[in-house]
């Protein structure tokens, strides 16, 4: 559910009165209402939609509320969705019960009271909010745990089990992938001279720029300070290569601005990959990378390098 999106109620009856009448009733609740007056309807909306209830009329000719419900379960259409049965057999327990073993969580009696309709439609909407704000509570924190917290990139964490899984690929497949490590150059001077709040832009920025250049199957993470690396799936050290000249390129091209201070910050950048160096384990990958950024900055910085 996107937030700010209306909770759905779906209303099936055959009667189209009683459905006119459960829209009325039901505007103050703020939600989307959908009505159909067949389960083959109900069921045709349910496979398409996210409802948050479902009111569901158990008299019906043809179809029924309790066979629908059943085929609404059998599709798996309706897990977690909770069924509100409206019926007016209100002294049959068997249809009671047979109601429950459908997938019904409640019952209203017709004629229905308007109070303990209103009472439970408010009350199945609350916990339908409340699911939806814990799952996107989960999916937040799950994004924390993998995330950098200053610039989004992937963190170092998640770098490990990333590096597993495409290492593996590359020997069980023969393809390859390529290693990027990348250092700002001279990032302490930006911090003394500018201030810790300037380099904060810098690496932001800097960020920015590696998500921009790279392509949705590249694993872009920061890996410690003003440290980069970047893991190129399917890609040979000659595409690294190119990539990476380009960001050379661009950075010292480009100027890092905040408000108050702007300043060019070079990089210096270091290549491995698996076809050319043949690593044995794969951290071997990052350390051949970073063997070939150490040679880059001896080597005067702003410049890239492969490991040799």
């Amino acid at each position: 559910m996107m937030p700010n999106s209306l909770p759905k109620i779906l209303i099936v009856d055959d009667q189209k009165q009683n459905l006119t009448t459960m829209r009325l009733i039901l505007a103050e609740t703020h939600a989307e209402l959908y009505t159909v007056s067949s389960g083959k309807e109900a069921i045709e909306l349910v496979a398409d939609n996210d409802f948050a209830l479902i009111l569901l009329d158990v008299q019906m000719p043809g179809m029924d509320g309790f066979e629908t419900a059943e085929a609404m379960r059998s599709g798996n259409y309706v897990a977690g969705i909770p069924i509100i049965f409206i019926t007016a057999n209100s002294q049959d327990q068997q249809d009671i019960f047979q109601g429950y073993d459908s997938g019904a969580v409640d019952y209203l009696f017709k004629p229905v009271d308007l109070k303990i309709l209103l009472s439970k439609v408010s009350f199945f909407l609350e916990l339908d909010r409340k699911s939806k704000e814990l799952i996107k509570e989960n999916i937040d924190l799950a994004k924390l745990t993998i995330h950098d917290d200053l610039t989004g990139l992937y963190n170092r964490r998640y770098l490990n089990e990333r590096l597993q899984e495409e290492f593996s690929r590359c020997k069980r497949y023969n393809t390859d992938c390529s290693c990027m490590m990348i250092d700002l150059d001279h990032f302490k001077n930006v911090n003394d001279t500018y201030g810790h709040g300037f380099g904060d832009v810098v690496i932001k920025t800097f960020a920015k720029r590696l998500s921009e250049r790279t392509r949705s199957t590249d694993f872009v993470f920061r890996f410690g300070g003003e440290e980069f690396l970047i893991l190129l799936p399917q890609t040979d050290i000659s595409g690294a290569e190119q990539l990476a000249r380009e960001i050379c390129r661009y950075n010292e091209e480009e100027t890092f601005t905040s408000p108050a201070h702007e300043a060019i910050v070079t990089v210096s950048i270091g290549l491995s990959s698996f076809q050319e160096h043949q690593p044995k384990v794969q951290n071997d990958m990052i350390s051949m990378a970073d063997q070939a950024l150490y040679a880059a900055k001896n080597n005067g910085r702003n410049r890239v390098e492969i490991y040799r």
